[in-house]
């Protein structure tokens, strides 16, 4: 990100009189400035990331730790075109398991 486009995101948010931003509307306002967010590819099974470190690398369902009124919840989540879809306040992602096969591990 180039110093002109920070300057231009400050002013964006400073001219938007709202209090506060969701995580997902400050990331739009970064995409908008070609700002790269950290994806992967490969990640072990069994490991949540947390969306403050990276996102998926490739478009595709995911199971997300997400924050609900009263609690965290886990629930699926699809990411598409570098936007989380079917869920909101999403903390952590990470890739779902194999499905269930007859005979299998």
């Amino acid at each position: 990100m180039k110093v002109k486009d920070i300057d231009k995101l400050m002013e964006q948010l400073h001219n938007d009189k709202r209090e506060a931003f969701s995580k997902h509307e400050v990331w739009l306002m970064l995409s908008e400035h070609n700002t790269k967010v950290p994806t992967v590819d490969v990640v072990p099974k069994g490991h949540w990331i947390p969306v403050s470190e990276r996102l998926p690398g490739k478009d595709g369902c995911y199971l997300v730790s997400t924050t609900g009124t009263n609690n965290d919840i886990i629930d699926i989540a699809y990411y598409v075109k570098g936007l989380w879809h079917k869920a909101s306040r999403i903390k952590a992602w990470m890739p779902l398991p194999e499905p269930y096969r007859e005979g299998g591990e």
